[in-house]
């Protein structure tokens, strides 16, 4: 089992009031043994990642039972990945950029923690930077998501950049109802 498994599951049974109690109670029992000093494993005795880190906090915010007793040291390491270009970079990752620094900037967020002025503002930029040339330019969903979602976090959209944001967003939805209509 692993941390990834253990979001979706709970995530599923969270949706019936019945499975919600026992389903966070065995998530809950399972996110404890994947603690370490610096985040949450992928599986018990495993180093700490963003992403396992991320869907932990997150599933202990659903239990209800943030903030954590060890939250200072989950904050220091997750600043600690902080790099000068404005992303975050989790530790033997092979993610993309921006799926790290989403993780990291959701956890942080989790844990009521932010960056300090200039990591924040160089974190921000970098996030507006992606929105516009990996995910609208280069047509990458993924990235438009995961840096909407750290601006989003961080700060707001300007309303040139939303009016951006919305238009290329339209265009993928319909571009995919006219595939569905050509479909059909």
């Amino acid at each position: 089992m692993t941390t990834q498994k253990m979001f979706e599951l709970t995530m599923l049974a969270l949706r019936s009031e019945e499975l919600k109690p026992k389903a966070l109670k065995q998530a809950t029992s399972w996110i404890w043994v994947c603690e370490t000093k610096r985040g949450f494993g992928t599986w018990p005795g495993s180093t700490a990642r963003l992403c396992s880190t991320y869907q932990c906090l997150k599933l202990l915010e659903y239990a209800e039972v943030l903030p954590i007793h060890s939250a200072h040291q989950h904050i220091a390491w997750i600043k600690d990945l902080y790099q000068s270009s404005g992303f975050l970079r989790g530790p033997w990752s092979k993610r993309h950029t921006w799926e790290d620094t989403f993780y990291a900037i959701a956890s942080l967020n989790l844990l009521g923690s932010r960056f300090e002025d200039r990591s924040y503002q160089d974190c921000l930029k970098w996030a507006h930077q992606i929105l516009k040339f990996e995910g609208i330019q280069k047509d990458r969903l993924d990235a438009f998501l995961y840096s909407l979602e750290i601006i989003d976090i961080l700060d707001i959209l300007d309303t040139q950049e939303a009016e951006l944001a919305n238009k290329w967003l339209s265009s993928k939805i319909d571009g995919l109802l006219l595939t569905n209509i050509s479909h059909n």
